[in-house]
C-alpha cells in the first residue's frame, strides 16, 4: 500500500471519528435538554404542590387556635368537676359515717327497748 492511501484512510478514519464524536455530543446535548426540561416541569409541579400545602396550612391555623381554646376550657371544666366530685365524695363519706353511727344507736335503742319490755313483763307478772 502506498503512503497516500494510508494517509487518505487515516484522514477518512479521523473524519469518521470526528463525525461519530459530533453525533455523540449532539445526542448528549439533546438528552441533557430533555432532562433539564423534565426537571423544570417537575420543579414547577413541586412548587405548585408547595403553594397548595401552604394554603391548606394557612386555612388550618385558625382551626388550631379554636381547638386549643376549646381544649383549655374543657380542661378547666374537668378540673372544676373533679373538685366538685371530691367534695361530693367527702360529703358521701361523712353521711355514710353518720348513717353508721345512727344505725348503731338504733340497734342499741332496740336492745334497750327489748330489755325494758322484758322488765315490764316481769313486773306485770308479779302483780
Amino acid at each position: 500500500m502506498s503512503s497516500t492511501v494510508i494517509i487518505v484512510l487515516a484522514v477518512v478514519g479521523g473524519l469518521i471519528l470526528l463525525a461519530l464524536a459530533g453525533l455523540a455530543v449532539s445526542r448528549l446535548r439533546k438528552s441533557r435538554e430533555r432532562r433539564r426540561a423534565r426537571m423544570s416541569s417537575d420543579a414547577a409541579g413541586h412548587r405548585q404542590e408547595a403553594e397548595a400545602h401552604v394554603a391548606r396550612a394557612q386555612d388550618l391555623a385558625p382551626k388550631v387556635e379554636v381547638l386549643r381554646e376549646e381544649a383549655h376550657q374543657e380542661s378547666a371544666l374537668a378540673d372544676k368537676h373533679a373538685d366538685l366530685a371530691r367534695g361530693h365524695a367527702a360529703r358521701a363519706d361523712d353521711l355514710g359515717e353518720q348513717a353508721g353511727d345512727i344505725e348503731q344507736r338504733a340497734t342499741r335503742e332496740g336492745q334497750s327497748a327489748g330489755r325494758h319490755d322484758d322488765q315490764a313483763t316481769e313486773l306485770e307478772d308479779k302483780l
